[in-house]
């Protein structure tokens, strides 16, 4: 069994999302902390498309497990199309994130896996942004 069958979150929906009537999407996710050489870490920064005035936040590379496909995989896959860069290891899981929000019209309650990497600094040159990643990333810094 991967982390992803193992931990999914099956509790009831926050009362939140309940209450304003939203879709709801139940999701698994991988997400990858990269450290350069200095101890910096990436992130990148977006905003609710469904929102456009809304404020802006940072956070990690990764996104939502494929059919089948195990955590670590997926976090791989998520630097690849949003960042334009595999590390070559990725350590971990080192922790877990459950968490529920309001994006782009709908209520996601997300379960994450986070694995982090030691990398040399790079710039990120995304592969394959999907639309929606097109309409809510800004950008990214090293932090």
């Amino acid at each position: 069994m991967t982390w992803s069958d193992t931990r999914r979150y099956r509790g009831p929906v926050p009362t939140a999302a309940a209450d304003n009537g939203l879709p709801v999407l139940r999701r698994t996710a991988a997400r990858a902390i990269l450290l350069d050489e200095r101890g910096f870490v990436l992130l990148l920064r977006g905003r609710d498309p469904g929102e456009p005035d809304s404020p802006a936040w940072w956070f990690t590379p990764g996104g939502g497990l494929r059919p089948g496909e195990e955590s670590m995989t997926a976090a791989k896959r998520e630097c690849w199309e949003e960042l334009g860069f595999v590390p070559e290891v990725l350590h971990g899981p080192i922790g877990r994130h459950h968490t529920a929000f309001a994006f782009n019209g709908r209520w996601l309650i997300q379960d994450s896996a986070f694995f982090w990497a030691r990398v040399t600094r790079f710039e990120p040159a995304p592969q394959q942004w999907t639309p929606l990643e097109e309409r809510f990333i800004l950008g990214w810094r090293w932090c």
